[in-house]
């Protein structure tokens, strides 16, 4: 999650998501760049191998579905209370639910 938010952040010009991205091997980066592509968060396209797996991603903009997510986490002090209290190793939890926990804490800051 923490790459999908980070290409997200790219994807609007974060210089520093840019350089985040960077700690992670292309493998990694490519694969979850494919799984915001599929879950409609971006549109674009997704080259696939042989075997089915993401070779290369084209991103082009971020839908409305991805900007709605990236509100929610784009601040970093939510994403590290989303982490500890719902993307726990070893949870189960959906894309869905993060969105849904992160919307409900912005909420509660401002009092709605």
């Amino acid at each position: 999650m923490d790459v999908i938010r980070l290409l997200l952040l790219q994807l609007e010009g974060d210089e520093k998501a840019t350089a985040d991205l960077k700690t992670y091997d292309e493998p990694t980066v490519v694969y979850n760049a494919a799984l915001i592509v599929d879950a409609g968060l971006v549109e674009g396209a997704v080259a696939r191998g042989p075997d089915n797996s993401p070779i290369g991603v084209a991103m082009n903009h971020m839908t409305w579905s991805g900007h709605d997510f990236l509100d929610a986490a784009r601040d970093d002090n939510l994403w590290k209370k989303a982490k500890q209290n719902v993307m726990k190793p070893a949870a189960s939890y959906t894309f869905e639910i993060v969105k849904a926990y992160l919307k409900a804490e912005v909420m509660k800051r401002i009092g709605g």
